[in-house]
């Protein structure tokens, strides 16, 4: 079972954000804008949420083993393409009793950091 994964702010998602948000239209000019300026809007908004996002999402696949997650975030943040990059393990959730929580039958999993 793939049990580990890296959480952490992504530079593609960061773009990807900012290509949804960034219309193609200005107001202000009253006129489309031509691709460059579209593009150097979106690098701008991609980099402004890169270096401001503190919200953290998975930004890897799941791994086996804790080590294989340790590689690949110090890969991403070498390649300065991940920030905060943080490992965290799938688990069960507990209540105040230490029973675990159930939903429709289920036992309800989340991803908790990983202090190994």
């Amino acid at each position: 079972m793939s049990a580990f994964c890296v959480f952490g702010v992504s530079r593609s998602d960061c773009m990807r954000i900012a290509e949804k948000k960034v219309k193609f239209y200005d107001d202000e000019k009253k006129r489309n804008l031509t691709k460059e300026e579209w593009c150097a809007k979106v690098d701008a908004l991609a980099q402004d949420l890169f270096n401001t996002t503190t919200r953290h999402r998975q930004v890897s696949p799941a791994f086996d083993a804790p080590q294989f997650a340790r590689e690949w975030a110090a890969l991403a943040v070498r390649g300065d393409q991940v920030k905060g990059a943080d490992i965290r393990v799938r688990n069960v959730v507990l209540d105040g009793e230490g029973k675990p929580v159930q939903r429709k039958g289920k036992v309800l999993m989340t991803w908790q950091h990983f202090a190994g």
